[in-house]
């Protein structure tokens, strides 16, 4: 085995968005819960993320400044849910 071999060998694992999807919603299922949010994969549950936009979108609130990837994972989280409800994929 040569050095490019063992090179070769160690490929990271590529992200890609199928993979991210998940992790996003499952990242924010727990922060919301830190900070007194419960979201349980329900319908319902969207009125909770309601809460935490009319709560947060102040200055000085979770979502004052760069929330890119809050906003991903909030769309992937309701993405999730809509897919489990629907059984699509």
């Amino acid at each position: 085995m040569g050095l490019f071999d063992k090179w070769k060998s160690k490929k990271k694992e590529v992200a890609t968005l199928a993979g991210d999807i998940p992790k996003a919603a499952d990242w924010l299922v727990e922060a919301m819960a830190f900070s007194g949010y419960t979201l349980d994969g329900t319908l319902e549950s969207f009125r909770e993320l309601d809460r935490f936009y009319d709560e947060q979108m102040c200055s000085g609130g979770l979502l004052d400044g760069k929330v890119g990837s809050k906003l991903f994972a909030i769309g992937s989280y309701v993405g999730q849910v809509f897919c489990r409800l629907l059984n699509g994929h």
